[in-house]
This record gives C-alpha cells, structure tokens and sequence, in this order.
C-alpha cells in the first residue's frame, strides 16, 4: 500500500481513531480548513482555546465575541479535519461549557502566505531582538498590536528578546514587512519566528 504524504501529528497514539481516519480521508483536501468553535465562554481567552488545539500549524484565528466563536483556520484540510473529528467527539469544552465544533467556508491558504511559509517557514511568531531591558511584555504588546491581534507575548530577559504570537500568520509577515521599510539602524530587530 503507497504511503500518503500528509501532515498528521506527529504523536498519532494521542489522538482518537476518529480523528486519524478523518485526518487520511481529508489528504487531499486543500480547501476544507477551517473550523468553527462556538458556544465560548465570555470569559475565555483565545489562549486557553488554543491549548485545547493539539494539531498542526494554524494559519489564523478568527474571534468573533461577539457571536461567541472563533474560525480556526488551519494550513491543511487533513489538519483541520482531525481537529473537527477529535474535537466532536471528545465534546470539547471550556470553563464547564461545552463548545460547538462545525466547518466554516472552504478556502485556499492565501498565495502570499503559502509562498512565505515556503520560503522561510513563516509562523505566527515574530522574533523581537534588541530589546531594551527595561521593556516589558505588556509595553511590547501595545507597540505592535497596532498591526493586529495577539495571543501571547513572551520576553527573554537575559537575552533581551521576545517573542510575539499572533492570531494569522498574515499579521506577522505585515509587521516583519513594516520593520524592514523603517529605519534599518535601529537596534530592534523583528523576524518571523520558527
């Protein structure tokens, strides 16, 4: 039997049958990548909700508090089917409320990112060095939230870097992209993580 060239996790015994079937029925699926999580808790960070997403790269997080939901739009079909397959099944749910798992729209990974991410291995994480040690994380987070959404910042203090995770990997080639066209003297210095 030929084997599939898909992106499965890595630790398959830690997830359901289920969502190992649906992660091979969905290999060649490269438009059904995003999944919806409804019913969130207003309480709930984007945060813990990631910690509950233990498949692959995510491409960007959509939150709507609104509608209480998120699009988790993941890099591959096969990815986000075994999210979807996993999460249905184990009934997902945080602070006591369980949450709905559904599809959101088909679409392509936009050609842009696709090209970053095979270039070099764009992420949602943003490299920060060069930091003044006096900065804190919260200070970095207002400085470069202006380009989008955030869901962690974390600084190295004996190196004096960060690190900078984004909701769409998109976000973070914008702000890698701006830091290049301002003043390249500056001691800053910002790249996409890995």
């Amino acid at each position: 039997m030929p084997s599939l060239n898909i992106n499965i996790p890595t630790a398959q015994s830690a997830y359901s049958p289920a969502a190992l079937s649906a992660a091979l029925g969905a290999s060649s699926n490269a438009t059904g990548r995003t999944v919806y999580v409804g019913n969130l808790p207003s309480t709930a960070s984007v945060d813990e909700l990631l910690n509950l997403v233990h498949f692959g790269p995510l491409e960007s997080i959509r939150v709507l508090p609104e509608k209480s939901c998120v699009f988790l739009s993941f890099l591959d079909g096969s990815t986000a089917a075994a999210f979807h397959a996993d999460g249905t099944i184990k009934k997902l749910s945080l602070h006591g409320q369980e949450l709905k798992i559904g599809w959101g729209k088909p679409s392509p990974v936009p050609a842009q990112v696709g090209l970053a991410i095979s270039q070099s291995n764009a992420s949602r994480n943003v490299y920060v060095g060069g930091l003044d040690e006096t900065l804190t994380e919260e200070q970095l987070r207002d400085d470069l939230s202006r380009f989008g959404l955030i869901d962690q910042v974390k600084i190295v203090r004996d190196k004096n870097i960060g690190f900078v995770h984004f909701l769409s990997i998109s976000v973070a080639m914008k702000v890698c992209q701006f830091s290049r066209l301002i003043d390249h003297s500056a001691k800053k210095k910002i790249h996409l993580g890995r």
